[in-house]
């Protein structure tokens, strides 16, 4: 399985960390699509996501970083 650089978000004993790191498909939440990114950022909600000030998630871990341009890789959805 190739593996991609992300921003990951955890809860770990009640506080927010975020950090960097190498992770696989395997190794993600189920979801319906998979994109292949070329461009990302961090916009002002992931940031206060991965700070913990805007709770605003609801299941951890996640990768922040909504806005993304690329190619779906993998999809359940017929629409991508």
């Amino acid at each position: 399985m190739e593996s991609f650089r992300a921003y990951r978000i955890y809860e770990e004993d009640g506080a927010i960390e975020a950090r960097l790191e190498t992770t696989d498909l395997d190794s993600l939440s189920p979801g319906n699509v998979v994109i292949r990114a070329v461009w990302s950022d961090v916009n002002y909600k992931d940031a206060l996501a991965a700070t913990g000030k805007g709770r605003i998630l609801k299941r951890f871990p996640l990768i922040g970083g909504v806005d993304v341009a690329g190619r779906v890789h993998a999809s359940d959805d017929p629409r991508f």
